[in-house]
């Protein structure tokens, strides 16, 4: 089962608020989900969990660019 602690799009001009909102994902005060986590993964005394988090950055593209010339075949 997978869970989304964060999924939100975001346009050129509020890429800069993605560490905040990262930083946000992972606290139950913000995001609920957040605890849920932490009763599956409990911290060790570093405050570090054995869960592992998938970050990924996209962006979608209007177009398909073909690029290959003549010659190619």
């Amino acid at each position: 089962m997978r869970w989304f602690l964060l999924n939100k799009e975001y346009d050129s001009e509020s890429l800069c608020d993605v560490g905040r909102d990262v930083m946000e994902s992972f606290n139950p005060k913000f995001n609920p989900r957040a605890e849920m986590v932490d009763n599956f993964y409990p911290k060790d005394r570093h405050g570090f969990s054995e869960a592992i988090y998938r970050v990924q950055i996209s962006v979608e593209i209007p177009f398909v660019l073909d690029n290959r010339s003549e010659n190619d075949d």
